[in-house]
């Protein structure tokens, strides 16, 4: 048995082990793992395709704000309020800031702003939900309405066509296979390691504490490997597609990495639909209705 404990505790821990009647035979101590987080939002690269007069814009297009670049997330529609809102990472913008899809370079003068590039604004964004007064855990969101610019965007929320996206509201389980289209549009499979991973010591931004969220890893490893990259946050979570359905099940978002020391690490999201859930009607109506536009 290996016991994680700091060395000036050491003598202590032992002395303590000895009175319990523990020989030191059956354990040996170790130093203990460092976690932290990383959130997945990075400078954005330039591209040099020309921009299309109306922006069309699918879940995994590289999108910014200011100089933190991350990924478009869908949009969702409430039947009950027919309004189409777009979907992103929190942690990379604030309310009311105007989002844009990645910038193109400018022979003439490459830091000109273009209002064509803007597909919306932050309508709102939340960082957690939970817990009291509610009688519910506390549940990390880190999630962004965008208000969209409908006059200068369209969105398809498909992927790897011709797969329609549907939200997944029942119970994650661990070992669910899974999807995620990274920032360059390549898809990387793993499985959900932790299907509700907290760690209330960890730091994220400017607060403490990742709550009930998702800990993918390569599949069939010994040890916890990511899947994503700093700059994959907005990324989908998805079900692996099949000839059987057009469908793919969305499970979250990427929100960043989660690195556990002695080279381990997992990519972690948030889950898209207990999110949906908490987030107030007034802004997205009955989520009873909710689902990918």
């Amino acid at each position: 048995m290996h016991i994680a404990i700091e060395t000036p505790r050491r003598e202590e821990a032992r002395q303590h082990l000895s009175d319990g009647g523990f020989s030191s035979e059956l354990y040996g101590f170790v130093d203990p793992q460092k976690t932290w987080f990383c959130p997945g939002a990075d400078t954005p690269e330039h591209r040099t395709a020309s921009q299309p007069t109306k922006v069309k814009l699918r879940p995994g297009d590289a999108i910014c704000c200011g100089r933190q670049g991350f990924l478009f997330s869908g949009s969702i529609i409430s039947h009950g309020e027919n309004c189409e809102q777009g979907l992103t990472v929190a942690h990379a913008v604030n309310k009311g800031e105007d989002i844009e899809i990645v910038p193109e370079p400018d022979s003439q003068n490459s830091a000109k702003s273009d209002r064509s590039r803007i597909i919306g604004k932050c309508r709102e964004k939340f960082k957690e939900f939970g817990p009291p007064p509610t009688d519910k855990m506390k549940i990390t969101a880190d999630l962004a309405l965008l208000e969209l610019n409908v006059e200068n965007v369209s969105v398809s929320n498909t992927v790897l066509l011709p797969y329609r996206l549907k939200m997944f509201k029942g119970k994650i389980t661990s070992d669910v296979k899974v999807v995620i289209l990274d920032q360059g549009g390549n898809p990387q499979f793993g499985c959900i390691h932790r299907p509700r991973w907290t760690d209330a010591t960890v730091k994220f931004g400017d607060s403490v504490g990742i709550f009930d969220v998702l800990g993918i890893g390569r599949q069939n490893e010994t040890s916890d490997v990511r899947i994503t990259e700093i700059g994959d946050s907005g990324a989908l979570v998805m079900s692996v597609p099949d000839d059987k359905t057009d469908i793919v099940y969305v499970y979250g978002n990427v929100i960043g990495i989660c690195h556990f020391g002695y080279g381990n690490s997992l990519t972690i999201a948030n889950k898209i639909w207990p999110v949906i859930e908490e987030i107030p009607a007034e802004l997205i109506g009955d989520c009873k209705s909710i689902d990918y536009a």
